[in-house]
């Protein structure tokens, strides 16, 4: 293990991105290229990393205003942290959105954090020589607005190479080390080693308060030592402070006492101390009791069905505005209704036309801005039904840019039993059907629920920014009304709103029986 950086620290700041000369002179010698991006020592010039982050994040903030008004050329990036500082709640975010690959959330989480401090930043880029505010104005406007253009990127899966920097940023090498010797000043030997490829699992994927968590990091690799000789310690809730240090075991086990979504980072480190990092986000509670009023986005009734109408007043909701109220919009509704988080559940209805898909497509960012910011969204991704709309049809981009794949089963199975929304349902569920939609590309820490015949997820729960979505491809208004061979699939709509809105569980409405049917009926009633 290296105790100290031996290795001509502080090193040399590189005069340009692309190359770094420095004359080793002959012997042995190790290396070290560390990437950078721990913004909790951004204040630390003096230690390796807190160096490369610093320079790291001054260069972010130049590209920023390059990417505003065009080129800038501006004080020396190694002033950067005589004028700016960084909380620690927003430092991890940072961190976190590094890690964890995500470029266009770095951009845009930087992008507020330019706007929050555009004095600062303001005095650094003109270094405090333009006596008017309006470079602070300018930079709380527009660093604000460019990072809501990333955002907006984001979710529709549109960034590209523009913002490189970024990208490079995120998915370079955390650490690359070489061993060389020199003699005469000719390289005799070169090996390169890096740190280890950290990994882990959790057990279960998700849960509630209360459950025990065990996270397991024995999936870690690393190209020199094996597992038995790495050290690993962990960070439950991703805030900078290291709840276990290192130690040699493998797993670990942790009990979160509040619902929400937890990133989760984990680092392992091998012989030579090189050091490894990864995140994974948990769901504990997921979206339970976040809302209480219900905005209900339909143009026709899916399956012919008022089932969802027919829940919430079950669930003693009443037609109107305000709490344990709800509200029947239209697609006319979607690019004006307000969308309010912390109150308001959206529910965008299955089997709707092409004309309703249209619409969403035109406002979906409307849609996930709402849930990004806290707002609470049941999307059921089941279409190609009786209304014969498609939301590939519409260009829709699902919240997170979840993908879907269109494949009719006949059976369902549960995941985990100890599930709420799922909690005492058979391991298998039939309908007919039972699923139209079943998707891919899920967010990191999403809880399926439910699978298809293939094994592919059809009820999903994930957490996206503050907010939180139930995704489902399960025709879930007309399982409620028809009960195909068991009594199984009809309890999914109303667990799930009772989920959301934390209203009392009821398996039916009182005075409605539902249809009893072995048939499979192939398309909408007809009046024969």
């Amino acid at each position: 293990e290296w105790p100290t950086y031996e290795w001509g620290w502080p090193g040399l700041v590189a005069p340009t991105p692309e190359y770094t000369s420095y004359p080793l002179g002959d012997g042995a010698f190790v290396v070290c290229m560390q990437r950078g991006d721990d913004f909790t020592m951004i204040d630390q010039w003096s230690d390796p990393v807190g160096r490369a982050t610093c320079l790291n994040a001054a260069q972010a903030a130049v590209h920023v205003l390059d990417l505003m008004i065009g080129y800038w050329s501006t004080t020396e990036l190694s002033e950067y942290p005589d004028y700016v500082s960084i909380s620690g709640t927003r430092a991890n975010q940072l961190c976190v959105d590094l890690r964890q690959g995500k470029p266009e959330r770095f951009v845009d989480r930087y992008c507020e954090l330019m706007s929050a401090d555009a004095d600062e930043f303001a005095d650094w880029f003109w270094e405090g020589g333009v006596p008017s505010s309006a470079p602070e104005e300018f930079l709380e406007a527009g660093a604000w607005l460019f990072g809501k253009t990333s955002f907006v990127l984001d979710l529709l899966s549109l960034t590209t190479d523009e913002g490189p920097f970024f990208w490079d940023w995120a998915f370079a090498d955390e650490n690359l080390c070489y061993e060389l010797t020199q003699a005469a000043g000719v390289v005799t030997q070169l090996d390169d080693f890096y740190a280890p490829d950290a990994e882990f699992d959790v057990d279960p994927p998700a849960g509630v308060v209360g459950t025990e968590f065990t996270f397991d990091a024995s999936l870690t690799l690393d190209d020199q030592d094996p597992l038995a000789e790495l050290a690993f310690r962990w960070d439950w809730n991703s805030d900078g402070t290291w709840d276990a240090n290192w130690n040699s075991a493998q797993q670990a086990t942790h009990i979160y006492g509040t619902a929400g979504a937890y990133t989760v980072t984990m680092q392992a480190k091998d012989t030579d101390g090189m050091i490894g990092t990864i995140t994974h986000v948990l769901n504990v509670g997921g979206g339970a009791g976040t809302a209480t009023h219900v905005k209900l986005f339909r143009d026709q009734l899916p399956w012919y069905s008022t089932a969802t109408v027919d829940v919430l007043e079950a669930l003693g909701f009443t037609e109107g505005v305000g709490p344990d109220t709800y509200e029947i919009l239209s697609s006319s509704d979607m690019a004006t209704a307000p969308l309010v988080p912390g109150s308001d559940l959206v529910i965008i209805c299955n089997d709707q036309p092409q004309s309703f898909y249209n619409a969403y497509g035109a406002s979906q960012i409307r849609f996930n801005s709402f849930v990004y910011q806290g707002g609470a969204l049941l999307w059921e991704a089941c279409d190609q039904g009786w209304n014969l709309g498609s939301m590939a049809d519409a260009g829709i981009v699902l919240p997170g840019n979840v993908g879907t794949i269109f494949d009719y089963d006949y059976y369902n199975y549960v995941t985990d039993q100890n599930l709420p929304l799922v909690a005492g349902l058979p391991d298998q569920l039939d309908h007919n059907y039972a699923s139209h939609e079943s998707f891919t590309n899920i967010p990191d820490g999403t809880t399926v629920y439910c699978r298809d015949e293939s094994s592919n997820p059809t009820l999903v729960e994930y957490s996206l920014g503050g907010g939180w979505v139930v995704m489902s491809g399960q025709p879930l208004e007309h399982q409620y009304d028809n009960i195909y061979i068991n009594e199984d699939m009809e309890e999914l709509l109303p667990r799930i709103i009772s989920y959301f809105t934390g209203s009392p569980l009821m398996k039916s409405v009182p005075g409605k029986e539902p249809t009893l049917s072995n048939e499979r009926p192939s398309g909408p009633p007809t009046d024969e």
